[in-house]
């Protein structure tokens, strides 16, 4: 199934010269190109087959991942007045059955052999869209392959070689200096759609005074010591965006693994630090626990010390193998890619609070478990109680594996994004792009119904995220 087609075809092509020079009879030469013509046709079907089913190409197999330390170290009395959680659950946002995939049942997902296959990414764009993906030439490999996987993924989406030909031209910063990539000419910027991954809240300018299409920022909000402060300036803004980190079809094994069968009980991916006191602390609050409470199977050790541009197998072993997993965001912003990692093994994932909307949110005792990054005895209690209850710990892990499975993949990433780009345009051509700005000063009760109303028929696109974060600001935040 990994047997590469360019070296099937150069195979191929050696069968083709050897034929030619051990036999100078035509037939024999015609016959034998025929030959090789039908061999290859089924031959290439069922690699693409086995491509497919096993969701194997190139681009997820080279999306990175983060190696981290779970040593466990004692901390100090570290509880705090607990704060407000924030769950982001969109009424307006609720998804119509698409496909008899969203009714599937549960269990009949999880024995499938093959998990990316089996539950299929919920999308909603209506538009085909030709695409040049500009080239990485310096850091952000991780981004850069799970968009690539995700614009190859994507039904609607044609990529093709070179600017010129593209409808839209997609550039992603962090992973081409914009003095270095081929994306830079002036004529290319009326296509330019940016996502934007980088941790600071500085944006990306071209310099230039036309525009790009869209752009989406993954820095929404401020953090200090894993405590929110504000969302960032461009809040206001209706063309800087909110977006997040998504699950790879890398993360995902092709067998899943039931609850009874994970040998460990509590993970803890995160690498104590004192640049990031937030995750240190919780790193910290995790070995605590463990010890107070004896539990078994805790992983004690760091997993390994893989490179970020390759898969870790030991990694991801021991995330599969894991009961619970708890993360954190980093202290200064929000967004990682341990959260995807951790959703893709199928744990009960234990998170801190977040605020950047994000379409179909995960919800707070239904897809995982929120926790007070500040609070010990919060993290405490909830762990007590879902090691308490094993029947609820295994629905919650459940349905947040298959919620992310179905929401929050590559594809489902490009497709927030075309989707948004494709509301605009029809706004665009109605004249009524403008609405999408006095719609930000309706009151709280009538901004996503305003905002649905021009939508055309599509929901959960940049546009009604950016509204929700605009929501939160006006006085629902803790």
């Amino acid at each position: 199934k990994a047997f590469p087609l360019q070296y099937l075809n150069i195979a191929l092509h050696l069968r083709v010269v050897n034929a030619v020079m051990s036999s100078r009879s035509l037939i024999t030469i015609i016959a034998t190109c025929l030959a090789i013509i039908f061999t290859a046709t089924v031959l290439r079907r069922q690699l693409a087959a086995d491509f497919e089913s096993t969701a194997s190409d190139s681009a997820s197999q080279l999306v990175s991942k983060r190696i981290l330390s779970t040593k466990f170290a004692t901390y100090g009395n570290s509880s705090l007045t607990p704060r407000r959680l924030i769950t982001f659950n969109h009424s307006e946002s609720t998804h119509r059955p698409l496909d008899s995939s969203l009714t599937a049942n549960p269990v009949a997902l999880i024995k499938c052999a093959n998990q990316t296959r089996c539950i299929q990414p919920i999308l909603q764009l209506k538009k085909t869209y030709k695409v040049y993906y500009c080239k990485k030439v310096s850091h952000g490999v991780r981004f850069f392959f799970l968009i690539k996987e995700g614009l190859l993924h994507h039904p609607n989406i044609i990529l093709v070689s070179t600017p010129e030909a593209a409808d839209v031209i997609v550039y992603l910063p962090e992973s081409a200096a914009w003095g270095k990539t081929e994306c830079n000419k002036p004529e290319y910027l009326s296509k330019l759609l940016i996502l934007d991954e980088g941790d600071g809240p500085s944006l990306f300018d071209t310099g230039e005074k036309e525009q790009q299409k869209l752009y989406f920022k993954r820095s929404y909000v401020r953090r200090r010591d894993g405590i929110f402060q504000s969302y960032m300036g461009y809040v206001k803004r209706t063309d800087i965006l909110p977006m997040s980190y998504t699950i790879a079809d890398a993360y995902v094994s092709n067998m899943f693994t039931l609850q009874a069968k994970r040998d460990i009980e509590i993970l803890c991916t995160l690498r104590a630090s004192k640049h990031d006191p937030a995750r240190s602390r919780v790193s910290q609050w995790v070995a605590e626990y463990a010890k107070a409470r004896g539990v078994k199977g805790a992983l004690d050790k760091p997993v390994n010390g893989a490179s970020r541009t390759v898969i870790s197998t030991g990694y991801f072993d021991s995330m599969h193998r894991a009961q619970i997993i708890v993360t954190a965001n980093p202290s200064g912003w929000e967004g990682d890619f341990r959260l995807c990692e951790s959703l893709a093994s199928g744990a009960l994932i234990f998170a801190d609070q977040m605020y950047v909307p994000r379409p179909y949110p995960l919800i707070h005792d239904k897809h995982f478990v929120v926790y007070d990054n500040n609070n010990k005895t919060d993290l405490f209690e909830k762990l007590d109680a879902y090691r308490k209850d094993k029947a609820l710990a295994r629905r919650v892990a459940l349905n947040g594996y298959i919620h992310a499975m179905r929401f929050h993949r590559a594809a489902n990433l490009i497709d927030y994004v075309f989707r948004t780009l494709h509301m605009k345009e029809l706004l665009q051509a109605e004249g009524k792009e403008g609405l999408l700005a006095s719609a930000t000063t309706t009151t709280v009760a009538t901004t996503i119904p305003t905002i649905g109303m021009l939508s055309h028929g599509y929901t959960d696109t940049g546009y009604h995220m950016r509204l929700k974060a605009l929501e939160l600001k006006k006085g629902s935040l803790p």
